[in-house]
């Protein structure tokens, strides 16, 4: 099967063949994340392999990573101690995998949110990419991604900043991620709203659609040291 390639300013993605539709979808993701990314930290293309099949699982991964400290790349999996005790901002994607599952993508590719006339496989790679750029994988390993009361919650400094705003309460001290509905993080008189409409804290597997990069993540993506 022949290779495909789709070139932005900042990504590289390397694929299978595909139809015009799925390229568009794809490119237009790419191009979502680059309304807001100006750079990147090491100054080079972030390469994503999609990998297309009727077997595998919808799942992505970090392949390689980049330190800004060491300016090295590095095998995400084989480099744990250091990645656990790196800093917020000192790591960033190099090259990462998604997997999709081709019943999932056509089925993902034909269902349109009428609200916005874009398709769901749009959300769910918009989501994808964003995990790859390391909203989640390098947040564990950096001490912003914390349980408290039961519940996972997101501390970095840029996106509290613009959680604080749009809640207009600057009380509050961290983003309660993965929502859930029965309940509310409450601590010290203070109660923190979820995030709604976010394309990484608002996440809903059965809703995938109506996600989009809002303000927050964009503080997100100024904690890992993105250039916006």
């Amino acid at each position: 099967m022949n290779n495909e390639y789709i070139q932005t300013k900042y990504f590289e993605i390397k694929t299978t063949t595909l139809d015009e539709n799925s390229k568009y979808t794809i490119t237009k993701c790419l191009n979502e994340w680059e309304k807001y990314i100006n750079n990147v930290p090491h100054k080079s293309k972030m390469v994503i392999h999609i990998h297309f099949s009727d077997e595998i699982n919808n799942i992505c991964q970090i392949d390689e990573y980049y330190n800004e400290n060491t300016h090295n790349v590095k095998i995400y999996k084989s480099n744990f101690e250091e990645i656990v005790n790196s800093k917020l901002g000192s790591l960033s994607l190099k090259t990462g995998t998604i997997h999709v599952n081709n019943i999932y993508w056509n089925k993902w590719m034909e269902t349109i949110d009428v609200k916005t006339n874009n398709n769901i496989a749009y959300y769910v790679l918009l989501h994808y990419i964003g995990l790859l750029l390391g909203m989640g994988p390098f947040w564990v390993s950096c001490g912003t991604k914390k349980i408290v009361k039961g519940m996972y919650v997101y501390n970095g400094k840029n996106a509290i900043n613009a959680y604080q705003k749009i809640n207009n309460n600057n009380k509050l001290k961290y983003i309660p991620l993965y929502k859930n509905k029965n309940r509310l993080i409450v601590e010290d008189n203070v109660t923190y709203p979820y995030v709604e409409n976010d394309v990484i804290c608002s996440w809903d597997n059965h809703t995938l659609q109506d996600f989009y990069v809002t303000n927050i993540t964009i503080g997100m993506l100024k904690d890992l040291k993105y250039i916006i």
